[in-house]
């Protein structure tokens, strides 16, 4: 057994421009695990206040050594739009990198999440929620679809689409609430055409 000591440390800045954005800076390190989150956020963007702005940058390092070393490199931007009180949509790039190095099990043997992989997608969701509450909701409906699209050309190591739809339904009758969910997924994977 390995001892990890481990240390943490946050920074945050608010209205960091004068116009009520925030930048923060989380950093979390051990002898065998180190992180680092960076965040901006900024609503009102063109000066709207339907429009938001959110980015993070994130980066980790993962030492097992039992099994193999993981370093992963994700970043997101993201333009939410409020179409109206209950409808939003956004709008989304996300880019993700994981290398794995001195392997001392066989490479089948990663685990899905953690195998190597390259992404880098555009995406744009839907949104309508009705819910009275949506932290503890007794009555209302939460109806959102996803699309997104991964493709070589952009840098990604698959191509693929891929959609999403979602209806949640909540009846409130008397002293209970009654919830009832439909999902309804697509992938359709494709390949680059022969040159």
């Amino acid at each position: 057994m390995e001892a990890a000591p481990r240390a943490i440390l946050e920074i945050s800045k608010l209205n960091l421009t004068g116009r009520a954005d925030a930048l923060s800076l989380k950093l979390r390190g051990s002898t065998l695990q180190w992180r680092a989150l960076l965040g901006y956020s900024s609503p009102n963007t063109f000066a709207s206040p339907n429009f938001s702005f959110q980015a993070t940058a994130y980066v980790e390092k993962t030492r097992d050594i039992n099994t193999f070393d993981e370093r992963r490199y994700e970043g997101t931007l993201q333009l939410t739009q409020q179409v109206s009180p209950r409808t939003t949509l956004l709008y989304r790039y996300t880019f993700r990198k994981i290398l794995v190095s001195d392997l001392k099990i066989l490479p089948e043997e990663i685990p899905l999440f953690q195998q190597p992989t390259l992404v880098s997608q555009f995406g744009i969701s839907w949104v309508r929620d009705t819910r009275d509450n949506p932290a503890d909701a007794t009555k209302g409906t939460l109806n959102s679809a996803d699309f997104g699209s991964r493709r070589y050309y952009f840098g990604s190591s698959a191509s693929f689409t891929h959609f999403l739809f979602q209806i949640l339904r909540i009846i409130h009758k008397k002293r209970f609430s009654f919830a009832r969910s439909i999902r309804i997924g697509v992938l359709n994977p494709y390949r680059i055409p022969c040159l």
